[in-house]
């Protein structure tokens, strides 16, 4: 380090690290790696959230791989759903609290790590029954899953649907009648509101 750099660096406090899994080249899952970078900043709308899971879709892989999906370019940030326990929230954020369970999408990557943070509009509550790993998968699912019910299929609330064990806990959310089938002989294919 140049004395000009090492000036620059005294006396100023040590910012926060954390581990990611990142990649420094496109290609495959080989190119990626452990690292340490800075902690998010927190800012008054959004939230900070202690990852559990990250979800894994294509966005990932077409990221990863450089295969442009965007108009934005998202740097080596890794990870577009998370889920884990809120350890910190911005002061303008009334839904949630320090310690509640939540999942996110992250429109700029980042669940690829120990910490990410995400604006307040981006972070769901786990629904009940739902564990911290199966919720990471929930946000990007969730979002194309009424999308595709509600603009594409037009059901709104009374209506009925015929639907597998998959969309169950969503679709009751949603507040429409279920006709659930399934192969999963523990789970009773009878309807629910």
């Amino acid at each position: 380090m140049d004395l000009n750099r090492q000036k620059i660096y005294e006396g100023k406090q040590q910012h926060p690290q954390m581990k990611i899994v990142g990649f420094r080249y496109p290609g495959g899952p080989n190119v990626l790696r452990i690292k340490e970078v800075r902690m998010p900043t927190l800012r008054r709308d959004e939230i900070l959230i202690q990852v559990a899971a990250a979800g894994l879709n294509v966005f990932d892989t077409w990221h990863r791989r450089n295969i442009p999906f965007y108009w934005i370019d998202f740097g080596l940030n890794l990870g577009y759903e998370c889920s884990g326990k809120v350890v910190a929230v911005g002061s303008d954020v009334i839904k949630f609290k320090k310690g509640d369970e939540v999942c996110a999408i992250l429109s700029l990557g980042g669940g690829y790590a120990e910490f990410a943070v995400a604006p307040e509009f981006d972070v769901l509550r786990i629904p009940s029954g739902v564990s911290l790993v199966e919720a990471a998968a929930l946000p990007e699912a969730s979002r194309l899953i009424f999308f595709a019910l509600s603009e594409l299929v037009n059901l709104t609330p009374g209506k009925k649907i015929l639907t597998d064990y998959s969309f169950d806990k969503f679709t009751v959310s949603v507040g429409v009648y279920i006709h659930a089938s399934s192969a999963d002989s523990n789970y009773p294919p009878t309807p629910k509101k």
